[in-house]
């Protein structure tokens, strides 16, 4: 007689296979990175990955991991997105699309906080050091 152990162990593996735990089965051509949102409390999510640009070609965040997140506490609509590597970016629409804050390049923000006086002045840590908007 076998033991439960191994009868045990194959359930385990056979409801991690099945479950599609192990496989993947992405069929967008986006990263896994940016910023997802969701409407319906958290049922179903979407990718936000447009970034605005003049350049007059598609740009996204959707392969920029984040370090931090903030939003503004009067103002639901403005978001802020601190990457690793790949400095600020900010949304003034729920996170629809996206800005990059190019004064701060492309640095690694480990913290983000918003002014809840103020929702011009936004603080991000860099490093060893905290900068303040104007």
């Amino acid at each position: 007689m076998k033991s439960p152990k191994i009868y045990l162990t194959l359930l385990i593996v056979l409801s991690f296979l099945l479950s599609g735990c192990a496989s993947s089965s992405n069929t967008t051509n986006l990263a896994d990175g940016g910023v997802f949102k969701s409407t319906n409390q958290g049922l179903a999510w979407s990718q936000k990955w447009l970034l605005a640009n003049t350049k007059g070609k598609q740009l996204t965040i959707g392969a920029v991991n984040n370090a931090s997140f903030a939003q503004d506490p009067n103002d639901n609509q403005a978001l802020y997105f601190g990457s690793i590597g790949n400095g600020l970016f900010y949304s003034y629409n729920g996170g629809e699309s996206w800005q990059q804050a190019s004064a701060l390049g492309n640095t690694s923000i480990r913290k983000i906080a918003v002014a809840p006086g103020d929702k011009c002045r936004v603080y991000a840590a860099i490093d060893n050091k905290v900068y303040r908007s104007n």
